[in-house]
């Protein structure tokens, strides 16, 4: 169950990425040539220049001329506010790539921040797999207790169940102690068994 959650979180996440990836531009935005505003908005969110060459093409069918002088000047100044330590480390805290639109003197602080999320980041996933392998052990537990319950098993395959309901048993209690030991490492928030 798990599994089809985290992968139905992916296909939503990269089919974020992909359609943040296009510039949607409207007719009536082509003809209104509000180039400032537009590239200010564009530095600020962070977005790619090629974004320019898309509104290019895409007024073009509407006969709209795009000022790119303008656009790339408002988007420089844009991007002085988003190429910040924090926004750097926001993106690599959840799991984001780095963002190259932050370059040359922009990057520094930009870099920085995303290096330090990447590392939260990573602690996270490592908790994170702790907990998977935890419930993956505590529902291999229950299937096994399920066996037992049967009363058709006979008595070789029901010695062979405890044996190995023992080692789950251990298995889980190391789980454990290394998820309460990860997070008093990295003072993270305790996680709550069940």
């Amino acid at each position: 169950m798990r599994y089809v959650s985290l992968l139905g979180l992916g296909l939503v996440f990269g089919a974020s990425v992909l359609s943040g990836g296009c510039a949607t531009i409207s007719k009536d935005d082509c003809l209104a040539g509000n180039w400032a505003e537009r590239g200010l908005k564009d530095g600020r969110n962070g977005k790619s220049r090629s974004r320019l060459s898309e509104y290019k093409d895409k007024c073009a069918k509407h006969s709209a001329v795009v000022d790119h002088t303008t656009y790339l000047r408002e988007y420089e100044r844009g991007l002085v506010s988003y190429c910040v330590y924090d926004k750097g480390y926001d993106k690599a805290a959840s799991g984001g790539s780095y963002n190259s639109v932050c370059n040359g003197p922009l990057a520094p602080d930009y870099t920085a921040g995303y290096e330090d999320g990447k590392e939260l980041y990573q602690i996270k996933q490592g908790h994170s797999r702790l907990i998977d392998n935890y419930d993956e052990t505590l529902d291999d537990i229950i299937t096994i207790r399920i066996k037992l319950d049967n009363p058709e098993v006979d008595d070789k395959e029901y010695r062979r169940l405890e044996k190995k309901l023992l080692r789950l048993q251990d298995r889980r209690a190391a789980l454990r102690r290394d998820i309460r030991d990860y997070e008093r490492d990295f003072d993270l928030p305790r996680y709550n068994f069940n």
